[in-house]
């Protein structure tokens, strides 16, 4: 920071020894979804069977693994990689380096399970090349001793909060004292107002580390392409066929026309696209200049059904290259968080293209940054030849300012002459979560393999990121401010990647743009079809140009499959949701033309289950049984209580199905009396304490599961136990197949498989009546359509 500067400045000092919050907003994010463990495994098909209180044979999840802060001391300028102890495998290992203040911070799981770790090592190498190792002990609670960063023993020098009238300074004079640029009240004020919050406060001032980020245990100078955008201005038909209308709360509205969906496999969010504009000369083409955003620092949790080390990093930037970044990574075991800066415009040494700093920002920590074309003096021009940032953590009152290009503390980015030309610069300004799984395990890029980057992501909680761009003509230092609202052209990257190979467990982002921001939300999804080979839905929710948000993807506490409709192929399914009302009922969703889950009525049911001919029925969570007369749910006339409900086609004069049950009042055995209904839609008795569940096949004929999972079948006047044996906690019977006649059921299994949600191995029943294993870890629940395609529900996991 330039001194003098410092002194033209009315500013003000709290102290020598400023007293910093430190917050913690807790390292691990709800999960939601389903509340009810018995019907939120259960599903029908065509028929399947559940009942209210089917779940008794299901285990509860075991207790989520949860994220904790921790650290350990370890001298300043040690990189370290984290373990658990003898345990050298990559997938298990996260990257961590020790803070400015000798202390190495990451996140960890406190050894409460079965089978935990109770131990992690920590292997560092100082900046002398000397390797040193420490135990961490997850059961001391030493070790989740919170231990705020302190700038004291890091020897950080004090930047005072501004103050007086911040419009008294010029611009350039903030920009020298370590206050960034500021806004235009006029044009930006909510801009604006979060500089001013940003640089209101004192903050300790960070030192660049001669390093790469945190999150890549292997760094190299690799600039993966970007989305591919157009070189000059983007127009509808170069992005996309078609517009969409992208969710938003913007009471102005977005127009339409603005905003283009981009499938991305690994970069997420929204580019700003519509402003620059290439002119003749460099004095009269338009360009971003600066950009500038705040977020909060979201949760991680562990990565359960992770295979490797993920990570994202969180970033707003210009022209794809040069970014200002916040880093997030997780394994089973152990996450990290840690900051740093990267610009591709100059061939500049490794480890200084993507620096760091010796600093560890917490989840909940709120992040204010900017970036902006400067000279070597910092002051805003768009070919003054050097990158310039700054980014505080307003939460720990951290500031990394990168602005001057003779800075002992961390100098700004030099630019290469040859990007100084008409137009090179200005085209894009950014805001996007980027998917770094892939490149930091070494997989991407690959010339030779398209979906080299599809790789799963870091478990995180939501983020909204708010910010704004300034676009300018030439030289100037003053423009517009456009944001995704007011921006011509908006990109939305969409979230459209998935493991290759697929693996269980992945999720997506739903991405939206409030007013002025961009937000990556949590998608529950937990539905999966048969694929032929597995139960491995690779659809994603923003797949294509023309893709609705949120469609494909969706999170069911029950679901049944009723036959080909509007298009789809593998049957039509109907759910009742993830979130139940007050009264414990839940909304109904029919997925419709191209994989909308659209919803059918509100607050109205636990179960659903369709007829082969497509009939829907349903029961309340008091027992009342329901059916679908076109347009919403009617009682049935004929009354009748319930725990579990499946429908075979029309017979005996009923129009609208054959409907089975088990009744509401279980036998000292924990099983329930089974019922038909009948000609005038009379409820007949078929057997006594027999069932807890039922499914129907296509052709009328009945399965049941007693408590203690037996699998039996209706042999044409009683339920009698299954030849082959097995044992299921549900059930789902599609078409005759491979020579069954009774119809070819799908099972889930009794036995849990390892891991937290309890998920089930599915069984198929194939030629003589043997069991074939599917899938292992695919569920809780299984439905099968009347042609035959399976469909299974996890315990919901939202990104």
């Amino acid at each position: 920071m330039n001194t003098q500067s410092t002194k033209t400045l009315g500013v003000k000092v709290e102290g020598i020894e400023l007293q910093i919050v430190h917050t913690l907003s807790g390292a691990v994010r709800r999960r939601s979804g389903c509340t009810k463990a018995v019907c939120a495994s259960a599903l029908i098909l065509g028929l399947l069977a559940c009942g209210r209180s089917a779940y008794s044979q299901a285990a509860e999840p075991r207790g989520h693994a949860q994220f904790e802060p921790a650290s350990i001391e370890v001298p300043a300028g040690n990189d370290c990689v984290l373990h658990p102890k003898d345990n050298l495998d990559p997938s298990q290992s996260i990257p961590v380096r020790s803070d400015a203040d000798g202390v190495a911070r990451f996140l960890a799981v406190r050894p409460t399970l079965p089978n935990s770790v109770g131990e992690l090592a920590l292997d560092c190498t100082d900046s002398y090349g000397n390797a040193n190792s420490f135990l961490v002990d997850l059961r001391s609670e030493e070790t989740f001793v919170q231990r705020p960063f302190e700038p004291s023993r890091a020897n950080l020098a004090l930047r005072a909060g501004l103050a007086g009238d911040p419009l008294s300074f010029t611009q350039d004079q903030l920009v020298e004292a370590g206050y960034g640029l500021r806004p235009d009240p006029t044009g930006d004020p909510d801009g604006y107002k979060t500089w001013l919050a940003a640089v209101s406060a004192p903050v300790y001032k960070l030192k660049a580390a001669p390093r790469a980020s945190a999150a890549r245990p292997n760094p190299s100078p690799i600039s993966r392409p970007a989305p591919q955008v157009p070189a000059v201005q983007v127009s509808a038909d170069s992005v996309s066929s078609a517009a969409v209308n992208i969710l938003s709360d913007n009471a102005e509205g977005i127009r339409p026309e603005a905003v283009y969906l981009s499938p991305s496999n690994y970069w997420t969010g929204a580019m700003l696209t519509g402003s620059y504009k290439l002119n003749s000369t460099s004095a009269t083409t338009y360009g971003y200049v600066e950009n500038q955003a705040h977020f909060v620092v979201p949760t991680i949790t562990p990565d359960i059904f992770s295979t490797e080390h993920t990570a994202l990093t969180i970033w707003n930037g210009l022209d794809n290259v040069f970014q200002a970044i916040v880093d997030v990574g997780a394994s089973q075991t152990a996450g990290n968080y840690a900051i740093h800066r990267q610009n591709f415009y100059h061939d500049l040494p490794k480890g200084i293209d993507e620096q760091g700093v010796d600093f560890t920002p917490n989840a909940g920590d709120e992040i204010f940054v900017q970036e902006w074309y400067c000279d070597s003096q910092g002051h805003v021009k768009m070919a003054g030849g050097y990158g310039c940032s700054i980014m505080i953590d307003k939460t720990q009152n951290i500031e990394w300012e990168c602005d001057q290009s003779s800075s002992s503390d961390c100098q700004s980015y030099p630019i290469e002459s040859k990007f100084l030309v008409n137009g090179a610069l200005g085209q894009t300004a950014e805001f996007i979560i980027e998917d770094d799984t892939a490149e930091v395990t070494g997989n991407c890029p690959k010339t030779t393999a398209k979906t080299s980057c599809y790789k799963e992501w870091t478990d995180i909680s939501p983020v909204t990121m708010t910010g704004s761009a300034l676009v300018v003509k030439g030289s100037s230092s003053t423009g517009k401010t456009v944001t995704t609202s007011t921006d011509p052209n908006v990109l939305l990257l969409t979230d459209n990647t998935a493991s290759i190979p697929y693996e269980f467990g992945d999720g997506h982002f739903l991405i939206t743009l409030p007013t002025g921001s961009v937000t990556w939300g949590e998608l529950d999804t937990n539905i999966y079809y048969w694929n032929g080979s597995n139960f491995n839905n690779l659809t994603t929710p923003q797949e294509s140009s023309t893709a609705r948000p949120g469609v494909i993807d969706g999170c069911a506490s029950w679901i049944a499959v009723g036959p080909n409709s509007r298009g789809l192929t593998r049957g039509t399914p109907w759910s009742t949701g993830c979130h139940a009302a007050a009264d414990g009922n839940y909304d109904i969703y029919q997925m419709q033309t191209g994989g909308a889950w659209v919803r059918m009525q509100s607050d109205i049911a636990t179960e659903v289950a369709t007829s082969p001919e497509g009939h829907i029925w349903a029961l309340k969570k008091n027992g009342d049984i329901l059916y679908w007369n076109g347009s919403k749910f009617v009682a049935n006339p004929t009354g009748g209580c319930a725990t579990m409900i499946a429908v075979g086609p029309d017979s005996r004069g009923l129009t609208h199905g054959t409907p089975w049950t088990t009744g509401c009042h279980a036998a000292a055995d924990g099983n329930y009396n089974v019922y038909q209904m009948q000609t005038d839609g009379k409820w007949v008795e078929m057997q006594s304490d027999v069932a807890t569940r039922i499914a129907v096949s296509p052709a009328g004929i009945p399965w049941a599961l007693k408590k203690n999972g037996q699998i039996l079948y209706w042999n044409g006047s009683k339920f009698v136990e299954n030849a082959a044996g097995g044992c299921a906690i549900n059930i789902g019977v599609g078409p005759d197949s491979r020579g069954l006649t009774n119809g070819t059921p799908w099972i889930v299994g009794c036995t849990p498989q390892p891991g937290p949600f309890g998920d089930y191995s599915v069984f198929q029943m194939q030629t003589g009546g043997k069991w074939v294993k599917m899938q292992s870890f695919a569920g809780l629940g299984i439905a099968v359509s009347p042609e035959g395609d399976a469909w299974t529900i996890t315990w919901p996991k939202p990104l």
